[in-house]
């Protein structure tokens, strides 16, 4: 399943903050093909909001990625929100391998 749901929301008049969102299967098998977009939105934008809804999929390359974003942004003295909504299911799991304290610290 290549369902990935990537949509970016310009900033408003007077905000310089971009927001993110995103969906569908994120996995491994399609963060190749969402890393340059957001890598580029990075580059361009010094505050970037990040929501996550509607998961179908979601491992351990998600949970490195974010984790690989936050402290790209840190680096480049940039501002980098997370608001991750995934399914009871999901959640259920991070937890049982130890990384929810990861995902919380986002």
């Amino acid at each position: 399943m290549r369902d990935i749901k990537f949509k970016m929301s310009q900033p408003q008049k007077g905000e310089n903050l971009v927001r993110i969102y995103l969906g569908g299967d994120l996995s491994v098998n399609t963060l190749a093909e969402l890393l340059p977009k957001i890598k580029a939105i990075e580059k361009d934008y010094s505050e970037i909001e990040i929501n996550i809804n509607d998961v179908s999929v979601f491992d351990l390359a998600s949970i490195q990625l974010l984790v690989s974003l936050q402290k790209s942004a840190e680096k480049h003295k940039k501002k980098i929100k997370f608001k991750i909504g995934l399914s009871k299911d999901i959640m259920g799991l991070i937890e049982n391998t130890g990384f929810l304290k990861v995902l919380k610290k986002l």
